[in-house]
């Protein structure tokens, strides 16, 4: 069985995605996650078939979940479907390892689960990283990947000193 990991802050939309996902043919098991963070957590523990990203997201935003997701072997030839409001219908995607973006304003269950099954028949190629926001030499481990984003997303407070 197929498992797909959504990433999508707005939990309504995020439902109706794995709705969506769960009642294709081929009955994938789908993952939701709020943030890029708790995707990443479940990355550690268990590489996904497919992943449908928002770009939008509250904490680390999509591309900067991909610049990471890129930068590791393991990681890299993971077939990724953007879902976003954003227009991108003139962009190439692919070196993140995108393989489909579906418009959030006019996307149908069917239009998701047609991108789940096609991307599920790509050939994943290892995406050549553009410029990833972190260093471009990250230790190759899923554990050093969750570190690094969750201290993407911390800021600190106005009792915490910043790190100088």
């Amino acid at each position: 069985m197929s498992l797909v990991y959504i990433i999508e802050d707005d939990m309504t939309m995020a439902e109706c995605i794995a709705l969506s996902v769960r009642a294709a043919s081929n009955s994938p098991a789908a993952q939701v996650f709020h943030n890029a963070i708790e995707a990443m957590q479940g990355i550690s523990q268990q590489l996904p078939d497919v992943i449908l990203l928002d770009v939008l997201l509250d904490g680390p935003d999509g591309f900067t979940f991909l610049n990471e997701l890129i930068s590791y072997q393991d990681t890299a030839r993971i077939p990724v479907v953007l879902i976003s409001s954003l227009d991108f219908s003139n962009r190439n995607l692919s070196h993140y390892g995108v393989v489909q973006v579906l418009q959030k304003s006019t996307m149908t269950p069917e239009d998701i689960q047609l991108a789940v099954i096609n991307a599920l028949a790509s050939d994943p190629q290892t995406p050549s990283a553009p410029s990833p926001v972190f260093d471009a030499s990250p230790p190759s481990n899923i554990a050093a990947l969750n570190q690094k984003l969750a201290a993407a997303s911390e800021t600190p407070t106005p009792d915490e000193p910043a790190d100088a």
